[in-house]
């Protein structure tokens, strides 16, 4: 009866970034599936957590397929992970890597440098890598 017709890379990119059946059904139909999730109670809050875990680690880029990882090793929700990483905003991120930034220096004893420079640029962060990066994960 229904039939999916195979289509080229170029249809596949073109339909995830403007679909034919609009933003507002997109939005909706994953409304729904959210709603009737049908996982047990300990899947949907192993699969958030997970999420709202990884979305406060640095690894920008990272934290959706990080986040499905995570909630697959739990038997948790991987839908429910991928809303928990919506924990990591905007607004809450630079307040978490600044925490991270000092717990890593903390950690490596490294007292002369506790705070982010007065003169900050963008600029040192690409000259300088490993004076902002080198702390966090640890």
């Amino acid at each position: 009866m229904f039939r999916r017709k195979n289509r080229s890379l170029s249809q596949n990119f073109r339909e995830a970034i403007w679909p034919r059946m609009g933003w507002m059904r997109v939005f909706r139909y994953y409304g729904l599936r959210i709603y009737r999730l049908n996982d047990p109670p300990y899947a949907v809050a192993a699969g958030l957590a997970s999420g709202v875990a990884i979305s406060f680690t640095p690894f920008i880029g990272f934290h959706l397929i990080l986040a499905v990882l995570l909630a697959r090793l739990l038997n948790g929700s991987m839908l429910a992970a991928l809303i928990g990483t919506l924990a990591g905003n905007p607004w809450t991120l630079p307040f978490i890597w600044f925490m991270t930034y000092k717990v890593g220096m903390l950690v490596l004893g490294n007292h002369i440098e506790a705070d982010i420079p007065e003169a900050f640029h963008f600029k040192t962060i690409f000259t300088q890598p490993w004076r902002y990066l080198v702390p966090m994960p640890s």
